[in-house]
């Protein structure tokens, strides 16, 4: 528990970072519109498991080369982000476990939100998400000995601290601090993931120089909001290699964007898991019948904006449930996707303390409660 809770201080602090990134940030001056990278990064594989004590064998080496390229200012959101960049990366990582675990080949995009900038040095914040490729995966009656990951393709998300040094107008050093993980979000058992903690270093050499002027844009007052998102997926329950069973939820969120960047809201859960009473079943608990597939929740909320796409996070609590198989709290991280017409896509996991309980793909509906002006 305490290192789910140091995992949770962790994103608590990313968050914060956030408000200070429009206010200690100089212009982009002769920096590379063009960058290619390689890093080397080593780390410790925690176990949240019993089951996965005998999984680190050693430190967690990996190896990464990533294409960024530096946004030019023109966009509204490049400047509501104070000039961030973009990026593109491939990584291979070695687990110190060749017999359990083997080699992890993951692929992503990355964000680089800049907290300070001057001439020669910059830190930023960084959030990554991709997909991880594990070959040597968890496959019954064949390779039983990997517990934490039972399909080829995963899941990555990466959070992370990353100081730059300018040597030279077109090469820098840089170092960071990670957080990342790999799971299938309960697509696929077994599925308890697996967390890396981490430090990297590396070398950027970049192209085309260029000029940026930071610059303070008008963000016009927003109205309250309801959103409506209904959500299904799929997942799988122990043994591995049982049956695949649907879920869905729905849904409603009030909410206000407070500044271009973020947005607060509360909101009501309906959800239906129909894994939940068989699950009870096979662990022989108390059987409350059908019911027990269902349940309401409400939750908090915040969301994170970079021009179309947003970052959101919700931490609930279950307000009715009829069974016992997870605690009473509930978390789901996702990303979302505006289209024309108040219309959203979104893809989300939901949790319980860190631990994946399954993956939500859904489509969402926003509504407007804008104030009449006042008549004269």
């Amino acid at each position: 528990m305490t290192r789910q809770w140091t995992v949770a201080a962790f994103c608590a602090l990313m968050a914060a970072f956030q408000p200070l990134n429009a206010q200690m940030i100089r212009s982009v001056e002769n920096y590379a519109r063009h960058r290619v990278a390689a890093r080397y990064t080593r780390g410790i594989l925690i176990p949240h498991s019993k089951v996965m004590q005998g999984l680190p064998r050693g430190a967690v080496q990996q190896l990464e080369v990533f294409y960024e390229r530096q946004t030019s200012g023109r966009k509204d959101w490049h400047q509501h982000h104070a000039l961030p960049a973009w990026r593109v990366f491939f990584a291979l990582t070695d687990f110190s476990n060749p017999q359990a675990i083997g080699l992890g080949y993951t692929a992503g995009g990355e964000m680089s939100f800049p907290i300070v900038r001057t001439r020669h040095f910059q830190l930023s914040q960084n959030t990554s998400v991709g997909l991880g490729f594990f070959p040597l995966r968890y496959r019954r009656g064949i390779h039983e000995s990997q517990p934490a990951i039972g399909s080829l393709l995963n899941y990555h998300i990466r959070l992370g601290f990353e100081g730059s040094f300018r040597l030279h107008r077109h090469l820098d050093l840089f170092a960071g601090l990670h957080f990342g993980h790999w799971s299938n979000g309960a697509l696929k058992m077994p599925n308890l993931g697996m967390n890396v903690a981490s430090f990297s270093l590396g070398l950027k050499g970049g192209w085309d120089l260029f000029y940026a002027e930071k610059q303070k844009r008008a963000f016009p007052r927003q109205p309250f909001t309801l959103l409506l998102t209904a959500s299904a997926g799929y997942k799988e329950i122990d043994p591995p290699g049982g049956k695949i069973y649907p879920i869905a939820s729905l849904y409603a969120e009030a909410g206000k964007r407070l500044t271009p960047k973020s947005a607060l809201s509360l909101g009501a859960d309906f959800f239906y898991d129909a894994s939940i009473r068989p699950k009870t079943l096979y662990r022989q608990l108390a059987d409350r019948g059908e019911r027990m597939n269902f349940r309401l929740g409400i939750h908090a909320g915040y969301e994170f904006y970079v021009h179309r796409f947003s970052a959101f996070f919700h931490f609930g609590v279950y307000a009715l449930r009829y069974d016992r198989l997870t605690g009473i709290l509930y978390q789901r991280v996702g990303l979302r996707y505006e289209l024309p017409g108040n219309i959203s896509l979104t893809t989300a996991l939901k949790s319980h303390m860190f631990t994946a309980d399954c993956v939500e793909f859904g489509l969402g509906y926003r509504i407007s409660f804008t104030r009449k002006p006042k008549e004269p």
